[in-house]
């Protein structure tokens, strides 16, 4: 009794495992038909490298397009620092909030 409890308690342990993995490899193909559909992996990104903009005689504003150049210089920011570290950042977008 305890052996086929066992049995059947394991068969459905890796039905369900089976299953997860199944939805999740369905829902990866999906994905990617529907992007190639849309177009979408034809047509990269677009990225622009960081532009200074100087703001009168208070200093410099930089504009980043792509979230890797902005990592990497305020990593190289943070390094350079001596006192204290200040940032600001806007994310602007082109929607009614935006």
């Amino acid at each position: 009794m305890r052996l086929r409890a066992r049995t059947i308690l394991r068969r459905g342990f890796l039905t369900m495992i089976t299953l997860q993995f199944l939805t999740i490899g369905t829902l990866m193909i999906v994905t990617k038909v529907r992007k190639v559909i849309r177009g979408r992996s034809a047509t990269p990104f677009p990225v622009t490298p960081p532009r200074p903009i100087p703001i009168g005689d208070q200093g410099i504003a930089t504009a980043f397009t792509y979230g890797a150049d902005l990592y990497e210089d305020m990593l190289a920011e943070i390094d350079a620092a001596q006192d204290r570290i200040l940032f600001e950042t806007y994310i602007i977008k082109g929607d009614a909030m935006g």
